[in-house]
């Protein structure tokens, strides 16, 4: 397991404690964790934040995730999908169709930085 892996695992572990005991984990995991990866790493970690995303069933994990997802995209600076990403853009949806609005607007600003989604 990578680096990268094992903080974001810890992360998503401290989330889903009850009671949250830092609801801004997420961001600084985020502010730590992808300001210091090039645009190389951040396009290679994208599919591992993938995986993690649709082995939890929480919304809010789910959310905080995608939004993960979506800060490795802008860091990784193209617009190329990730293969590991490309074959696996069903199984994102089918695990956001069910969220709130604003995830599925997050699901729809991910796709668009692809231009998947117009």
């Amino acid at each position: 397991m990578s680096k990268y892996s094992e903080n974001l695992k810890q992360v998503i572990d401290e989330w889903n404690k009850d009671p949250i005991t830092d609801e801004r984990i997420f961001s600084k995991f985020r502010a730590i964790n992808i300001s210091v990866m090039t645009a190389s790493e951040a396009f290679h970690v994208i599919g591992i934040t993938l995986d993690f995303l649709v082995s939890h069933s929480d919304q809010s994990t789910r959310t905080e995730l995608l939004q993960t997802m979506i800060d490795l995209a802008k860091k990784s600076d193209t617009t190329e999908i990730p293969i590991d990403i490309a074959g696996k853009i069903d199984l994102l949806q089918s695990a956001i169709i069910d969220s709130d609005n604003y995830t599925k607007d997050k699901l729809g600003e991910f796709l668009r930085h692809y231009r998947i989604l117009n």
